[in-house]
Formats: C-alpha cells, structure tokens, sequence
C-alpha cells in the first residue's frame, strides 16, 4: 500500500514515467474523435473548431518537444563537458607557460 509520502515521491520526481507520452497521444486521440463526432452530428458551433485548433496545436507542441529533448544530450552532461574542459584549458594554459616568465615572477 502507498503511503502519502511515497506518493509525494511518484508525483514530484523529475521527469515522466516511460508510459506517460504513449497514454497523453490516446487521450488526445479520445479527443479528437469526439470532435469529429461533433462535427459529424451537426454541431457547427465556433467553439468545436476553436477547441479542435488548440488541441491539435497542443497535440503537435508536446510531440515536438519531446522530439527535440530525446535529440539533445542531457543538461547534466553538458554541464559535466563544459566543467571539464574549462579545467583542462586552465591546466593546459598553466602547463604552456615559458619557464623563463616563470622565473622573472618568482623573482619580483
């Protein structure tokens, strides 16, 4: 039995459950057949194609965005690259130093 905390845990972790995307693209299906139900029986109200509109338009949107962040590498590797490397430039930077001004800094 879930307790009200392992709930908290489910509800507020980051990111979405594997099933999420696959069971959104049914509801939104769902939608769309009542609207063209609605379409089909008569109902030529503003409002149906208004609704149809943003749904579609909502459907696309998130479809596209997942796309777009399943083609990106994650933020946290970026983050890990980008750290790296600015430290291996220092290291580098500091390694390729002329002894000679190496030494005249010593000496001042």
């Amino acid at each position: 039995m879930l307790d009200v905390e392992s709930l908290f845990d489910i509800f507020f972790k980051p990111g979405i459950g594997p099933g999420v995307l696959p069971f959104l693209n049914k509801i939104f299906f769902v939608l769309f057949c009542s609207i063209v139900f609605l379409w089909l029986t008569g109902v030529e109200s503003v409002h149906v194609y208004v609704l149809g509109f943003l749904s579609f338009g909502l459907f696309s949107l998130i479809n596209w965005f997942v796309a777009e962040l399943r083609r990106v590498p994650s933020i946290g590797a970026c983050a890990t690259d980008a750290q790296s490397s600015s430290q291996s430039a220092t290291l580098n930077a500091s390694a390729n130093e002329s002894p000679a001004k190496a030494s005249t800094e010593k000496g001042d």
